[in-house]
């Protein structure tokens, strides 16, 4: 990884693409649960947010979220992450890890 790669990698980052804004005091204690919420609006903006605190935001579809991907591991996806439906992705990095209380819903 180029230098810098790794912390785009980290705990509620946007995989490859953006650093949260992380630090030491957001993360939960090992064995207990973190609560983490993806917001995306009508507009595209999307609002990563972990235990109550925003950890990076990002506009889909914008000169800049296109950037992001061209200057990535995923360069040859133009179309990465602007889909209006679509699934979801888990990823655990090799790591052991869990989910619970997974819940989708439309806000209106």
């Amino acid at each position: 990884l180029a230098k810098g790669e790794a912390s785009k990698q980290t705990l509620a980052s946007l995989n490859g693409l953006l650093a949260s804004q992380q630090t030491f005091w957001v993360k939960r204690k090992i064995g207990t649960w973190n609560n983490a919420m993806i917001r995306v609006y009508p507009d595209n903006r999307v609002e990563h947010w972990l235990n109550g605190f925003k950890m990076l935001e990002f506009q889909r579809g914008s000169p800049e979220y296109a950037s992001l991907v061209a200057n990535s591991p995923f360069k040859d996806m133009p179309t990465l992450g602007n889909a209006a439906k679509g699934f979801i992705m888990l990823e655990n990095r090799g790591y052991p890890v869990s989910y619970r209380s997974i819940k989708l819903k439309e806000l209106r």
